[in-house]
Parts: structure tokens; C-alpha cells; sequence
């Protein structure tokens, strides 16, 4: 009987042994971790979304200035690689061009001094090539538009290309 009485004293509580304590901590602390970095890489790849929309956005709306300007001109010639001189059908000389600031290494492509791209991009290249057509008919003007986000959200390949060709008649 007085073994009996040993293996009877010992009582069952109710609750959880500390190892199954620490095991839902750390079950829990694994899955916030999970969550967390869920939420930040689609927060980077929002980030990164918005951006590309912006370089395309400002990208399209220079190449269709230009281009616009173009094809209602009576004359166009490249000054230099970077600088194009458009005459349009009223008189009006329109002069686009790579414009730099290099206290703050920034780069725009301008036209008569107003700013076409935001500082939300960076011209990263800007090429005019003016080709003379056959027996004088015109001119093919050839540009070559490279831009980058400012922000560091991009990765290194982000840099797009805008391309276009447009023939200006000559004045006759």
C-alpha cells in the first residue's frame, strides 16, 4: 500500500510544459519574419514599378515632342551629336539639347531652356543624327533617348531606350 500511495500523490496540472511554450514562440517569430520580409520585397517591387512607369512615361512624352516638332518642320540639322535645331513652318528655331549640371551631376534634355524631363530620371544618353536624303529631298533625323531613375530603388539594368526616325521634308 505504501506504493501505491507514492505513485498516487503526483498530480496532473493543467497547462503547458516550457517546451511547448518556446515552440509556439518560435513557430510564431518565424512566420512574423516571413510575413515581414513578404511585405517589404512587395513594397521594392511596387517601388520599382512606379519608377519604370515614370522613366517610360517621361521617356515617350520627349520622343513624341521631338518627333511632333519634326514632322511639322520645314528644315531640322544637327548642331552636334547632342544638339538639334528644328525650324517650324512659322519661323519659330527650336533647339533641343543635353543640358548638365555638374555641381549635381544631373542631366536633362531641354529644349529653348525649358525642361522637358523631370528630376525623377536621368538622361543617360542623347543622340541626334541627321542623315541628307537622296538628291536633296530632305532630311532623316535619327534619336536615340537613354534614361534612368534617379532613386536607387532600380536596379542596374534599368536603364530604357527610346528610338525614333523621322524624315523632315526640305522648304519648297
Amino acid at each position: 500500500m505504501a506504493i501505491k500511495k507514492i505513485f498516487s500523490c503526483t498530480r496532473y496540472f493543467p497547462g503547458y510544459t516550457l517546451i511547448e511554450l518556446l515552440a509556439a514562440v518560435a513557430i510564431t517569430a518565424l512566420l512574423s519574419v516571413a510575413a515581414v520580409q513578404i511585405l517589404f520585397q512587395g513594397q521594392l517591387r511596387s517601388s520599382q514599378a512606379e519608377q519604370t512607369a515614370i522613366i517610360r512615361r517621361e521617356g515617350v512624352f520627349v520622343i513624341e515632342q521631338i518627333s511632333h516638332h519634326l514632322r511639322n518642320a520645314v528644315g531640322a540639322q544637327c548642331l552636334d551629336p547632342q544638339r538639334l535645331q528644328v525650324e517650324t513652318r512659322d519661323g519659330q528655331v527650336i533647339d533641343y539639347f543635353l543640358d548638365t549640371d555638374e555641381q549635381l551631376g544631373e542631366a536633362w534634355v531641354a529644349s529653348n531652356s525649358a525642361r522637358l524631363t523631370s528630376p525623377k530620371v536621368e538622361v543617360t544618353g542623347l543622340i541626334f543624327d541627321c542623315q541628307a536624303a537622296t538628291e536633296d529631298a530632305g532630311t532623316l533625323v535619327k534619336v536615340n533617348l537613354s534614361l534612368v531613375g534617379s532613386e536607387s530603388v532600380q536596379p542596374d539594368d534599368a536603364n530604357q531606350r527610346f528610338e525614333t526616325s523621322v524624315y523632315v521634308r526640305s522648304r519648297e
